[in-house]
């Protein structure tokens, strides 16, 4: 259904699959930085689980930086094409999607089942 949107919105089929596929990247970037930076809140907040964890990032802080910036870095080598820098205009709306999807129905939610534990 999104794909016949998009073809209906966008009628030329090269830049229609160029935006999709560059919004796909623009999200996948956001999600590994994302996870990039709770790994790091996680190894500030809480080292002790960290040094007794099996499971430890190779290059451990250093290499959470460096795969910060190489997202950073990917980012604006797709700013720098037109067709993928409209995607990067796009892509905010996915954000806030989540941001409403995250304050209607998650949150009430977590508050449901914290009273259902306390009563």
């Amino acid at each position: 259904m999104a794909g016949a949107a998009l073809q209906y919105f966008v009628p030329n089929t090269i830049e229609a699959f160029t935006l999709a596929s560059s919004l796909c990247v623009i999200l996948f970037i956001s999600v590994w930085g994302l996870i990039m930076v709770c790994y790091l809140r996680y190894r500030k907040l809480r080292p002790e689980l960290h040094a007794q964890s099996t499971f430890k990032m190779p290059g451990g802080i250093w290499m959470s930086y460096v795969v910060l910036a190489f997202l950073l870095f990917t980012l604006v080598i797709l700013a720098l094409e037109p067709d993928t820098l409209k995607a990067l205009y796009v892509s905010p709306l996915w954000l806030l999607i989540l941001a409403v999807t995250y304050q209607l129905l998650y949150k009430p939610r977590i508050k449901r089942l914290k009273q259902l534990k306390s009563s």
